[in-house]
C-alpha cells in the first residue's frame, strides 16, 4: 500500500482503499479486470457522522480537534498508550470517580 492510503479490504480479484485528497476521504475499488475506480469521497465531518449514524446505539463515537486532540497525542505518548486507550482510562476514572461520592 502507498504511504498516506487506508487498506479497506484485499481480496485475490479486488482491492479497496482510501486516500485524504483535498480534505476529502476518497474511496477507490481496484478489480484485475477494470482497473482502479472512485467510489466514493467524503469530507472527514461526514465520515465521522456515517460512523456515528452506522454504530447508533451500540457504541460511542468521539472524535476530538484542536487543542483537546493534541493535548490527548501528547499525554497518551508520554505515558506509553494510544490516544484511543487514554481517553478510555480518562472516561474510566472519571465515571468510577464520579460514582463514589
Amino acid at each position: 500500500m502507498p504511504k498516506g492510503t487506508f487498506q479497506i479490504q484485499s481480496s485475490p480479484g479486488h482491492r479497496s482503499w482510501a486516500e485524504v485528497e483535498n480534505g476529502e476521504v476518497l474511496i477507490h475499488r481496484t478489480s484485475v479486470i477494470d482497473g482502479a475506480e472512485q467510489v466514493v469521497g467524503l469530507d472527514p465531518e461526514t465520515l465521522r457522522n456515517l460512523l456515528t449514524w452506522a454504530v447508533r446505539e451500540d457504541a460511542v463515537v468521539a472524535h476530538f480537534t484542536g487543542p483537546m486532540a493534541k493535548l490527548v497525542q501528547e499525554h497518551s505518548a508520554e505515558l506509553g498508550m494510544t490516544p484511543e486507550m487514554f481517553v478510555w482510562h480518562a472516561v474510566k476514572v472519571f465515571i468510577e470517580v464520579g460514582t463514589k461520592g
